[in-house]
């Protein structure tokens, strides 16, 4: 898998592409760093649970009584 991810990299230098997918295991092999909403959804998520408290002892399993 680093093997692939390394060759990518390189490879995807010159091509840009947005995506790189595989047909088979894990789909996506590469992706533009543009399109990684990982912190949108963290932060989204965590406001969430902020403003609604009773998610958050859910969650984790953890009760006020």
């Amino acid at each position: 898998r680093d093997s692939i991810q390394a060759f990518l990299k390189e490879y995807n230098k010159s091509k840009k592409f947005d995506y790189i997918i595989s047909k088979a295991g894990d789909n996506i092999l590469a992706a533009n760093a543009k399109y990684d909403i990982t912190k949108d959804v963290v932060n989204g998520l965590n406001k969430r649970y902020k403003q609604n408290p009773e998610m958050t002892e859910k969650i984790s399993g953890k009760s006020k009584e």
